[in-house]
């Protein structure tokens, strides 16, 4: 099963970061402080949050000193259960699974698709411009290309063009199997692992949650530095 739980950051304030941030290691602060402004902070800060949460709601250990980036940039924390990380505008997506998983959210905005031709595989390329809608088309089939290069771990230091991510189904050898999610509006989202006939569940958490469960956490573990998502 995966399980993606996301969020709307729109709502919440540079205070409410500068707040939440007091109850995380330095390093974890370090590497969000790093980002000048306070969309990135929000969304970086989220995602890590997110992540706590579930595993304190599937009651798995969790400690953030175990918080790793792997040499492709995708954080890890308990061998047991995998996540990927993926937001965009003002939301933040986190898929979990027990098996490899990648995810990616995208905004569709206004975009020249015409210069990205070269850089995708040419059935990909041909999808996209000749679909009624060229910038829908093209954001969807990122998300898919993001969501299986994150889910193998490589990233796009190696190139778009080299897979076509247009099929459920990709790879002979190791299957990944790729699926297009549409419920944010306006957004496309992806996921990709290495089971086939996975189920999806999809959780959306909202602001009021995190605001009124922050107060009280911040109450119940101002000496442990642990803050939770849910009351």
């Amino acid at each position: 099963m995966i399980d993606l739980w996301y969020l709307d950051t729109k709502t919440i304030t540079p205070k409410d970061v500068e707040t939440l941030l007091a109850f995380l290691p330095q390093n974890l602060v370090n590497e969000i402080t790093r980002f000048r402004f306070h969309e990135d902070r929000r969304l970086k800060l989220f995602g890590r949050l997110i992540v706590e949460s579930y595993y304190k709601n599937q009651h798995l250990a969790f400690n953030w000193n175990d918080w790793k980036i792997s040499p492709a940039g995708k954080p890890y924390c308990n061998p047991q259960q995998a996540f990927n990380i993926s937001h965009a505008g003002t939301y933040v997506l986190v898929a979990f699974s027990t098996h490899e998983v990648g995810v990616d959210i995208e905004r569709v905005v206004p975009f020249d698709v015409q210069t990205i031709r070269t850089y995708f595989h040419p059935e990909e390329a041909e999808y996209i411009l000749h679909s009624t809608n060229s910038n829908s088309a093209f954001f969807k089939l990122w998300t898919r290309k993001e969501a299986y290069l994150k889910a193998i771990g490589k990233g796009i230091v190696d190139g778009l063009h080299h897979e076509n991510c247009l099929p459920d189904v990709l790879n002979q050898t190791e299957k990944w199997f790729l699926h297009s999610l549409s419920f944010v509006p306006e957004y496309h989202v992806a996921v990709c692992t290495n089971i086939a006939n996975c189920p999806i569940t999809i959780r959306q958490l909202h602001p009021n949650q995190l605001e009124r469960s922050q107060s009280e956490n911040q109450r119940l573990t101002k000496k442990n530095k642990n803050v939770n998502l849910f009351p």
